[in-house]
């Protein structure tokens, strides 16, 4: 799950947020889950999280799903999957505790770089660099 820690240089801490419709979505989101973004539906995010999902949504009910954008000045602490040694700086990728997009893992070619160490060894905190998704493409 993505947890917003804080946006650096910013008045608040509180992102901006879009809702997007449910349908063509063929998943149920749930908080703290890094999505994607094609024609106002939601998808599942791929190489970097363009959206985190702002809370739990039930299977009915045809409410938009409310999410916010991911900027290069948010920390987010998740969690971190996968055996590499976890050290400061080290680049990650999103990856997922199970069939949704909510964790990280150590990936040389990620968009995101681990920027502090939390206290539980399975969590770190983040940040995520679009500069890297736009050099790779």
């Amino acid at each position: 799950m993505f947890r917003l820690v804080k946006i650096n240089y910013a008045g608040s801490n509180a992102p901006k947020y879009e809702r997007f419709s449910r349908v063509g979505c063929n998943f149920i989101p749930k908080a703290g889950v890094a999505v994607d973004r094609i024609d106002n539906t939601i998808t599942a995010a791929g190489y970097y999280p363009r959206f985190i999902v702002a809370k739990d949504y039930k299977a009915t009910g045809n409410e938009p799903y409310l999410c916010y954008e991911v900027t290069d000045n948010m920390v987010f602490k998740v969690e971190i999957v996968g055996d590499e040694p976890v050290e400061l700086g080290r680049p990650v990728g999103i990856s997922s505790t199970g069939e949704l997009t909510d964790a990280v893992e150590i990936n040389e070619e990620g968009s995101g770089r681990i920027v502090g160490l939390c206290d539980n060894p399975k969590y770190v905190y983040v940040k995520f660099d679009r500069k890297r998704e736009y050099e790779e493409w």
